[in-house]
């Protein structure tokens, strides 16, 4: 014991830095379990979870080298008793490297800061900023963009909703169905007719109000709903859509959002590289994700207390993209069980993606129309009824 206690007495700093960063990376390697990625890594729309895992590992592999590279590179400046670098240089590259870090963030402070869900405000289809929920599809507004190999017409009203073409506009005062959520909902790479409120409307034989506004999170088309809703005379019925892989854009705090109270606050970004670092990641903390949960379920369930408060019915669609991972699962029933929400689960085909892009093709959106028009006939929902005052 005093011989290993004399030896270490004579280890150079560098080899004390090595043999702690070899530690900390094989520890950090040893800590990104199945378990951790269950519990820290939110689940991507755009990335299959076997891949998301893959990548993972990838990662854990990386670390688990870089660690033990770390203490082999460690071994000859012990055993050999080689000095090294002195502490001041290592102090001088600890400066350096924290010198990065800090450029880099304020690099990132230096151009205008859109919300990840926003990054790209002039891409098809257009939107433009809005200080309380965050951004919202330009009005009288008809572009075209090039998805999945074919072009796709986007067309909105003067409310900024999204219609058939230029000449259609949404009356307020006809009976309405009221669609929320993001880009999924609005048809993202559909042509209009393809869209779920389109098919939805064409079945019922009702108009459809398409309020989803592309990227936006639970908590803002909750917000949308709210500041629209009181514009319609006489709605019918409210659907709104959640996907766990939704949750990642729920607990980010860059753009107007909502807390678990369902309190409004502005957007606190705090550190950007941070930020899209935690964006690319995937990554949420334990005490993030709760809150997200938390408020992912209180804005569906308020949303469902809105159309009740004014004689609609309400429906939250839930489309799944088989097979369903456990995380997926597990945040589909905490965010869903138990509070009140009347929701359908809608399995799709993982092939049913529109290529190069990843949001549900025709077909899908057919599947996710038809089990909406099903559970509205099975409970005889559209029943007339007198429509309450706004």
């Amino acid at each position: 014991m005093t011989n290993w206690l004399r030896t270490l007495e004579r280890v150079s700093p560098f080899a004390g830095v090595l043999l702690v960063l070899g530690g900390a990376l094989l520890w950090a390697a040893a800590r990104l379990d199945a378990a951790w990625f269950d519990a820290h890594i939110l689940p991507n729309f755009f990335l299959p979870r076997e891949t998301q895992w893959t990548i993972a590992q990838g990662v854990r592999s990386g670390l688990a080298l870089a660690g033990y590279a770390a203490l082999l590179l460690a071994l000859p400046f012990i055993i050999g008793r080689r000095k090294g670098p002195s502490l001041l240089a290592i102090c001088a590259v600890a400066v350096a490297g924290l010198a990065a870090v800090l450029t880099s963030e304020a690099a990132l402070h230096i151009p205008k800061w859109h919300a990840l869900q926003a990054r790209q405000l002039l891409r098809e289809p257009q939107r433009r900023p809005d200080p309380r929920l965050g951004w919202t599809h330009l009005p009288n507004h008809v572009g075209r963009a090039y998805v999945g190999g074919r072009w796709i017409d986007y067309a909105f009203d003067r409310h900024g909703y999204r219609v058939r073409d230029a000449s259609a506009t949404t009356d307020l005062m006809a009976p309405s169905i009221l669609f929320a959520g993001e880009s999924v909902m609005l048809g993202e790479g559909l042509e209009w007719q393809e869209t779920i409120p389109a098919r939805v409307g064409a079945d019922l034989g009702v108009q459809t109000a398409n309020l989803a506004v592309t990227g936006y999170s639970t908590d803002q088309s909750l917000m949308r709903l709210r500041t629209d809703l009181p514009r319609f005379a006489c709605p019918r019925g409210i659907v709104t859509i959640f996907m766990p892989s939704f949750l990642g854009r729920n607990i980010n705090t860059d753009r107007p959002h909502l807390d678990r109270e369902l309190q409004w606050h502005a957007p606190a970004i705090g550190s950007r590289l941070g930020a899209l670092l935690r964006y690319a990641l995937g990554y949420g903390g334990a005490t993030s994700i709760d809150n997200g949960i938390a408020t992912t379920k209180a804005a569906l369930s308020a949303s469902h207390t809105l159309g009740v408060d004014r004689g609609a019915w309400a429906l939250t669609v839930v489309p799944v993209f088989l097979p369903e991972s456990a995380a997926e699962w597990s945040i589909r029933r905490r965010a869903l069980d138990g509070a009140g929400i009347d929701y359908v689960v809608v399995p799709l085909d993982p092939r049913s993606r529109i290529a190069n892009n990843g949001h549900p093709d025709a077909h899908a959106a057919a599947l996710i129309a038809s089990a909406i028009v099903t559970r509205v006939w099975r409970e005889e929902k559209m029943e007339p009824k007198a429509c309450r005052p706004r």
